[in-house]
């Protein structure tokens, strides 16, 4: 990842894999993210903020959080670097996202590039929806009202389907003052007398799966439910960063199942989990996709991030326009070789190229994995959209322009994230 790693007098040693490993044999965690801190990069005032999991964070780190931030604020604005982290305390760290005028800080049990990815998207969207307020940090009360829930969207919207499991929470007075959706939230803790899949919780309330799911959500962000995440089948996902230590250690002392053991070893950030189970032969999925769940919750395994999906859907239409080019008017030979060209006179631009595999039958395959940050891979998306590009171009000297421009455009219409 880009990100220098900085941190000042909160830098501590990493955890070494043992303290890991039985930092995670504790009690269920339910939420790898703490805490949300939008700052004004010029006042230093965190505008923003969200706790996630306010049982996860001891008091005496929270009311240090605002010194933490100054500290950062004065040894880092007009710093070059958009992105860094820092360790924290024990147990937490600091991942920092700055855009032209806000600063967005989420502390984390484990770094992941998906929270960090989400972060961005936060940043970015915070600037765009509050731009009037860039020389004038004067926030009106309320106003962040469509803002946070577009933050609960972007980090709970993912992780809520039908096997998602709801479990009640202990609530304080002030846990569910001002609840747009009080009554249902209440409605739906009463019938949590067990931990319990959202699917079942829609047949209790005798409601669809969609309203039950809107309603777990506003539940989970005001503190009332936790969320027991279960992925989907569909779902791509990849050990997070220097976790396969501690997820492939000897003797297992997570004491995961083989099933799930043999999943994540196979884990490609391309291939869906429901695709990894089906080659172990006759499995029961449920209880695999239970502890990757816990996994992701603990930050050692991530979904695959939007910069990451976007890389794959380059990638595909890549391959979906050399196929159709190989089958109309030239042959896989000249098609390997002007795509050879092409990478090799855009390397110098877009070192990502190098990552570049061209297999048999002259399709292509990138080299992306977990140590890819966020800003990596939009690096690596352009630099695929620039081998479309200078290939289209290259070809439509070598043939038909209006077919090649064709084969382009059928490539990229056969193509979507969705499918990935």
């Amino acid at each position: 990842m880009k990100a220098a790693d900085k941190g000042g007098d909160m830098e501590r040693d990493s955890c070494n894999d043992q303290e890991q490993m039985e930092l995670y044999e504790k009690e269920p965690q339910y939420s790898n993210e703490k805490t949300l801190f939008i700052l004004h990069r010029s006042s230093g005032v965190a505008e923003y903020s969200h706790e996630f999991a306010p049982d996860l964070v001891d008091p005496q780190l929270l009311s240090g959080f605002i010194g933490a931030m100054a500290s950062f604020l004065s040894e880092f604005v007009g710093s070059e670097e958009s992105q860094w982290k820092a360790d924290y305390g024990s147990d937490t760290t600091l991942i920092v996202e700055t855009g032209d005028w806000a600063i967005g800080v989420l502390a984390v049990s484990r770094e992941t590039s998906e929270l960090r990815s989400k972060l961005r998207i936060i940043v970015a969207e915070f600037e765009a929806t509050y731009a009037a307020f860039r020389d004038s940090p004067r926030f009106e009360e309320g106003v962040f009202v469509p803002f946070d829930d577009f933050v609960m969207r972007i980090f709970v919207g993912d992780r809520l389907n039908p096997s998602s499991r709801l479990a009640r929470r202990e609530l304080n007075e002030k846990t569910l003052e001002n609840a747009d959706r009080r009554v249902e939230i209440e409605k739906l803790r009463s019938v949590l007398d067990e931990p319990m899949k959202l699917s079942r919780v829609a047949n209790e309330l005798e409601v669809s799966i969609d309203e039950a799911k809107e309603c777990a959500l506003q539940a989970y962000w005001k503190g009332a439910i936790n969320i027991h995440f279960v992925p989907e089948r569909r779902d791509v996902l990849i050990p997070s960063e220097n976790s396969l230590s501690i997820l492939l250690s000897q003797g297992n002392p997570l004491n995961l199942s083989v099933k799930t053991i043999q999943v994540i070893g196979a884990m490609d950030g391309r291939t869906t989990i429901g695709s990894l189970i089906e080659s172990l032969g006759d499995v029961d999925a449920e209880p695999v996709l239970h502890e990757l769940g816990a996994l992701i919750s603990q930050g050692l395994v991530q979904m695959i991030t939007t910069e990451h999906k976007l890389v794959l859907t380059n990638e595909r239409i890549l391959n979906n326009f050399l196929r159709e080019i190989c089958a109309s008017r030239i042959s896989e030979d000249t098609a390997k070789e002007l795509l050879v060209t092409v990478i090799e006179r855009g390397t110098r631009i877009h070192p990502w190229l190098s990552r570049i595999r061209i297999e048999e039958g002259c399709r292509v395959h990138c080299l992306a994995d977990e140590y890819m940050g966020p800003s990596d891979l939009d690096d690596m998306y352009d630099a695929l959209l620039y081998v479309i590009n200078e290939l289209s171009g290259t070809l439509s000297e070598e043939v038909d322009e209006k077919l090649v421009q064709t084969a382009l455009a059928n490539a990229r219409n056969n193509t979507s994230m969705t499918t990935l």
